[in-house]
């Protein structure tokens, strides 16, 4: 409630006076995004994608006018989903943002293999470096909400299909058709900003700390670490296996991970 009352959900100077620009600045940097007064903006919300945390113009008109807060529910509720699939995602398979970006609605990527009475679930993905999809192991969790989300946008686009829609992050050559994408909205494909966004809006009131006490900005790379670390060091799992899981090849760099 508070980013929305504060109307942080945008650029700090956007539409704003100096006082609420200084506002904005100090409740920003009280969660340590960014420095009061600093040369450039945070914008720790601010999604860049149509219907993701963005209020409509009718609510920036008329959010002064109301008693108690005015928004619209459905790029917040838009946002929470997709954030919870990316967080889930990134924390239980240590996959890069652009591996995330990638995971779409068609029986070339998503991956269900029955193994004696259980099914194992799993994606594939071009990793970092390559040019050929790998795969990413998944829980049956990470399943379930896969298709939550495919049921929010049927109803977002009143259909029973996923809409095709281009790739637009880091190495989008590789991928020229146009695929169901799970993270798109308003027939768009999300960029890192949109899935960063939605996390940190997610997460917002969860106050994560080094031993300093300093805030730490949740960051999708940052959970890349934070898988590594739990799998060596608190599930003892082998360095070269999280490498694999990883898709890392040089052993020195999942021991920093880790």
């Amino acid at each position: 409630m508070e980013i929305i009352q504060e109307d942080v959900l945008r650029r700090c100077s956007e539409n704003a006076t100096v006082e609420e620009r200084e506002q904005r600045s100090h409740v920003l940097a009280s969660w340590g995004y960014g420095k009061v007064g600093g040369a450039t903006d945070p914008v720790p919300f601010y999604s860049q994608q149509k219907g993701i945390l963005t209020q409509s113009l009718f609510v920036s008109l008329n959010k002064d006018k109301a008693e108690g807060v005015l928004f619209d529910i459905e790029p917040i509720y838009a946002s929470c989903m997709f954030g919870l699939l990316a967080v889930d995602i990134l924390t239980t398979s240590g996959a890069r943002m652009n591996e995330l970006l990638q995971i779409n609605n068609t029986k070339e990527c998503i991956k269900v293999k029955k193994v004696g009475d259980r099914l194992h679930y799993s994606y594939m993905a071009v990793p970092k470096g390559r040019d050929i999809p790998e795969e990413f192991y998944i829980s049956k969790m990470s399943m379930e909400l896969i298709q939550s989300v495919a049921r929010m946008l049927k109803s977002h686009y009143n259909s029973d299909f996923i809409p095709q829609v281009a790739y637009r992050n880091k190495r989008k050559h590789l991928f020229p058709e146009p695929k169901p994408y799970y993270l798109q909205y308003h027939n768009q494909s999300f960029g890192e900003h949109a899935v960063t966004a939605s996390i940190r809006f997610l997460l917002h009131g969860l106050r994560f700390e080094t031993q300093e006490g300093t805030p730490v900005v949740v960051k999708s790379h940052l959970l890349r670490h934070a898988f590594a670390t739990e799998a060596v060091q608190r599930q003892k799992i082998p360095v070269d296996i999280v490498a694999k899981i990883l898709h890392q090849r040089d052993l020195n760099v999942t021991g920093y991970y880790s």
